[in-house]
């Protein structure tokens, strides 16, 4: 286990005090919202298409970029 933990480990230590209020304060935002979702049951499916779109289309461009 300590081998998957190692490298966001040292990640955040190579941050600054500033880098990890900001990550801090992102988190906290973060799970506020998914919290705000619960509620909405009935718009899960279009909440979690959204998730996933915005990172598989800057997957694909990225791979017809480069590849």
């Amino acid at each position: 286990m300590a081998e998957r933990t190692e490298g966001p480990k040292r990640l955040w230590e190579l941050l600054s005090g500033w880098q990890r209020d900001q990550v801090e304060a992102a988190a906290k935002a973060e799970v506020t919202r998914l919290a705000g979702m619960l509620e909405q049951s009935e718009a899960a499916p279009r909440l979690l298409a959204d998730r996933l779109e915005k990172p598989a289309a800057r997957h694909w461009s990225t791979a017809r970029t480069h590849g």
